[in-house]
């Protein structure tokens, strides 16, 4: 059964994060980088509506930060990790729910041995529950502060990244553009795990999507000879 995350609202942060941990409680390193993705049920089932690749954080922990749009589904949402460990695919599954910032606050009231709230009462201080409120929501916006600076994605590409020398990193042999060379990217953090990936184009052009930090940049010739690699930050 998936482990339920709990209740979020639109334009809240939720962490999703996945630890990788062998029967001794020592890190197992996948293949390649833990992907993450998110569905949701709509007409005709679920629908994939956001995928990522997961960031290393240190003992076999990766995670990465969603954050849920202004205009989410109210309802249910489910979370599949998924990782290879020597050639074995291993699945790994969450759910949470997006619901109306009212709601959760009525919720978080009524389990509250501290406040009995009945709106059907009119004895009770309107005030007081607008203000207690208002303080929960300064406590909520406080957290949210606190995740921050969140992992910031970047665009890399040819152009972005150059060489020690100054150069730009667009593919080129004998001065004409080479299409199918790989570009894979290691960050210094987990410097065995693939982090991401590119291909040039016909242009010898290429584009990898990273979160900043150190990274390796590896390019593999079609053959699987490796034509360079650059070290830097992005």
């Amino acid at each position: 059964m998936a482990t339920f995350l709990g209740e979020y609202t639109q334009n809240s942060l939720v962490l999703l994060e996945l630890l990788i941990k062998g029967d001794d409680e020592q890190p197992i390193l996948p293949d390649d980088a833990p992907t993450v993705a998110i569905e949701t049920f709509m007409a005709g089932g679920l629908h994939e509506i956001y995928s990522d690749i997961l960031q290393s954080i240190e003992n076999g922990r990766y995670y990465v930060l969603y954050d849920v749009p202004n205009s989410a589904i109210l309802g249910d949402y489910v979370v599949t990790y998924r990782c290879t460990i020597k050639g074995i695919d291993f699945v790994a599954k969450e759910r949470f729910r997006v619901t109306d910032a009212l709601s959760l606050l009525m919720k978080v009231y009524q389990v509250s041995n501290d406040i009995q709230l009945d709106l059907g009462n009119p004895s009770i201080e309107k005030t007081n529950v607008y203000s207690s409120i208002k303080a929960l929501s300064l406590q909520l916006d406080t957290f949210k502060q606190s995740l921050d600076p969140k992992p910031v994605l970047v665009e890399v590409n040819n152009y972005t990244l150059l060489t020690n020398d100054g150069f730009n990193t667009t593919v080129l042999i004998n001065n004409r553009p080479l299409a199918g060379v790989k570009v894979q990217a290691y960050s210094d953090l987990q410097p065995t795990v693939l982090a991401g990936r590119g291909i040039t184009n016909e242009k010898g052009e290429w584009s990898i999507s990273l979160y900043k930090g150190s990274y390796r940049f590896d390019f593999i010739h079609p053959n699987g000879s490796i034509l360079k690699q650059v070290r830097k930050a992005v």
